[in-house]
């Protein structure tokens, strides 16, 4: 027998041929797991688009507009609009959601923008994508539970889900080239492993909307700082207010509709839902019920106020300047 042959016939017979076997194993091992996972989501999405059909959207919530130092709606739309593209190049702006201090007064507005789309999606479109992209991580966590119970190395942690659900709360850095000391919120953190993290990234991508969508709050009174906070993806109205109206009908035992959406900072954003008398409010990130109280926010000084007014002088003249007027 030829050198050649004697190797062909190792490898036929030999550790070759385990290897082969071995490897063919893990191959339909891998596509089981596979086609269980995807036979889990279509059926998940058989039974969300029957629960989907007919849902109303969410609605708009309302708030006092009876306040001092009111900005005009037109210049909340044109700061949002020049920072938009300042950001993202060429956006089209949806509907303005207003957002109350804990009085239940005007203080901003949640402005969300279509990076590249024209025209802006309705709420069910959008809703389309950010139930998908729920679908997505959870396809993902399922893949690698079942990859974890096979024996395989680097699937992920339990905790995996409750991390990545707290980096939806939007943990601030300094921004490059705001004003008024604005913020960026941090995309979804990576994982540890690497085929895990990439395939959580494109479900929580999908999920959140990051690419397609931004936000950008601008303040609604001229004793606040013009921009307080912008994100690189969708706002809570979009991502979790449909999670938080489905648990607020729970709560009550009713129909609910959104009356009011608090925002008293970053990490202080409620839903208020209202049936009849009743009502509750809801963490927009955590989900947890929990009552509107008083942040006991410092009246601004003299000197704050004038920074404050200073800084709205200075964004208007950007805003003109990119106009070109």
């Amino acid at each position: 027998m030829t050198e050649k042959g004697k190797i062909q016939n190792k490898i036929r017979h030999g550790e070759g041929g385990r290897l082969m076997k071995r490897s063919a194993f893990v191959l339909f091992l891998i596509g089981c797991l596979v086609l269980a996972a995807s036979l889990f989501v279509m059926a998940w999405e058989d039974d969300a688009s029957a629960a989907d059909a007919g849902e109303p959207s969410l609605g708009l919530p309302s708030a006092n507009m009876d306040v001092e130092n009111l900005v005009p709606l037109s210049i909340v739309e044109e700061i949002a609009l020049w920072k938009a593209k300042n950001l993202w190049g060429q956006v089209t702006p949806g509907e303005p959601i207003a957002c109350c201090d804990e009085e239940g007064d005007i203080v901003a507005y949640m402005w969300p923008f279509g990076i590249g789309k024209e025209p802006f999606p309705n709420y069910e479109q959008i809703m389309q994508g950010v139930r998908e992209g729920r679908r997505l991580v959870k396809a993902v966590h399922i893949t690698s539970f079942n990859r974890e119970s096979a024996g395989e190395q680097g699937a992920g942690s339990p905790d995996l889900e409750r991390r990545h659900r707290e980096t939806d709360v939007p943990t601030p850095y300094p921004s490059e080239s705001d004003l008024s000391g604005g913020t960026v919120p941090r995309p979804p953190a990576e994982l540890e492993a690497p085929s895990f993290q990439e395939a959580f990234k494109m479900a929580r991508k999908k999920e959140l909307g990051i690419g397609e969508y931004g936000t950008i709050y601008v303040s609604a009174r001229y004793d606040r700082y013009p921009i307080p906070l912008y994100s690189h993806y969708l706002c809570p109205y979009y991502t979790m207010g449909d999670l938080a109206q489905e648990k607020a009908n729970k709560i009550l035992g009713t129909s609910t509709s959104l009356n009011r959406y608090y925002f008293l900072g970053r990490r202080g954003q409620y839903f208020e839902f209202v049936s009849g008398e009743s009502k509750v409010s809801i963490h927009a990130y955590s989900l947890e019920v929990k009552p509107i109280k008083p942040v006991g926010r410092a009246e601004a000084t003299d000197e704050q106020l004038e920074d404050m007014w200073q800084d709205w002088i200075r964004i208007t003249e950007r805003v003109n300047m990119g106009k070109g007027g």
